[in-house]
């Protein structure tokens, strides 16, 4: 039995509205850009309301909206996470990979052992930069991504050559490049001024 129905008429029709461009975000892995601009869009039609709001201290109103506020967020992601799945035919997933090196993609493994070498002096920055400019800097790995996509796809021939060599040295001899993710992202984390 599905759950119940938590949008009206209108705001399934706004979410659906969305749909195309959740899509191409999801697509481009742009959704840490994405969730921040249809969350200001939904409560910018429909703001988070409290009811019984006389019974509760200011400081409880507050904590209460708040919580409000988080639950009608979630509940936009798992619509447009839904939607998603149901045009890829997938069934409900809980399994989140926060792989830098997906099996069979040779592009990922490079530019894994490129971020390895370069992270602190060349993808940091901008990761940095980007965070710092963001509202909700909460989704770290996509920027992380991104930057590092943009980085690579940005870097000189002879930076290109110097890493290929070692990514194919490294291939011949079974050494798989380490990249100490948890250490990049402690130093991502917190947007520094």
């Amino acid at each position: 039995m599905a759950p119940p129905q938590w949008t009206t008429n209108k705001q399934k029709e706004f979410l659906e509205y969305h749909k195309d461009k959740f899509l191409h975000y999801q697509a481009q892995t742009l959704l840490h850009k994405f969730w921040p601009y249809i969350e200001n869009k939904w409560f910018q039609k429909w703001p988070a309301i409290l009811n019984n709001e006389d019974e509760l201290s200011p400081e409880e109103q507050t904590l209460k909206l708040g919580s409000v506020i988080e639950v009608k967020k979630k509940q936009l992601k798992i619509w447009y996470e839904n939607i998603s799945q149901a045009l890829k035919g997938v069934t409900k997933s809980k399994d989140i990979s926060l792989n830098f090196n997906p099996k069979n993609t040779c592009h990922r493994q490079v530019t894994k052992l490129y971020a390895s070498k370069y992270y602190d002096d060349k993808i940091k920055p901008l990761v940095n930069k980007e965070l710092n400019a963001m509202d909700h800097p909460c989704y770290t790995i996509g920027v992380i991504k991104q930057n590092i996509k943009k980085a690579w796809e940005a870097e000189s021939e002879e930076v290109r050559r110097d890493v290929m060599e070692q990514f194919n040295l490294d291939a011949n001899t079974g050494v798989q490049p380490s990249m100490n993710a948890a250490a990049s992202l402690s130093l991502v984390c917190t947007p520094q001024e």
